[in-house]
Formats: structure tokens, sequence, C-alpha cells
């Protein structure tokens, strides 16, 4: 589901609201978990959807990137690096609603 389909669908539901409003709303909500997710080890919880979060580390330059490095900044070529990687954690509510397929979450838990 992209922006227009998630703005459509809302509107549907909420006909009070216009599709330009919600397409604004959406707007805003994609704005504030940039700005989240470019804190140091960012979260955002959503309800019974999961958590999109942030995890930082700090990488040792080797190989093909020491040299791009070093040609770029010389002897003050950094010897580390902080690396940012975004993460997704599901629900339990959402991992639930995703095994209902008749069988599956039994079958699953009895291996």
């Amino acid at each position: 589901m992209n922006n227009s389909e998630l703005s459509a669908e809302i509107a549907r539901r909420l006909p009070q609201f216009s599709r330009r409003d919600i397409h604004e709303v959406l707007e805003v909500l994609t704005e504030l978990c940039y700005a989240e997710l470019r804190k140091y080890d960012g979260e955002i919880h959503l309800t019974g959807i999961g958590k999109l979060y942030t995890e930082t580390h700090l990488v040792k330059v080797g190989g093909v990137m020491r040299d791009v490095l070093r040609n770029k900044h010389g002897k003050r070529a950094p010897e580390t690096l902080l690396r940012q990687t975004v993460r997704f954690r599901a629900a339990d509510a959402l991992r639930a609603e995703l095994n209902k397929e008749e069988g599956y979450e039994q079958e699953y838990h009895n291996e």
C-alpha cells in the first residue's frame, strides 16, 4: 500500500476529513518519524504494529573503504565510522494476526 492508497482508504473510513487533510497528516507523520529515527538509537512504537528503531554501531574501516577515505581525506582519514541501521520488530498482536492461517500457528508451535 502506498501513500495515495493509504490516504484514500483513510478518507473512505473517515469521510469527515478530506484526502488532502489526510495526506498532510501523513506528511507530518513521516517528518516526525524521520526526526526520531535520525536520533542515536531512535525508536517509534506503533501500538499493535510494532517498533521501528535504529541501531548505531561503530565500524572499523578497512579494505576498499579505507582506501576511498584515505584518497579523500589523506592522513586525516577516520579509522572508524558510525553506521546506523533501521530495524523493525513486529508486535505480538501483528505476529498473531499474520499467523492466523488455519493450522499454521499450531503446526509451528508443535515442532
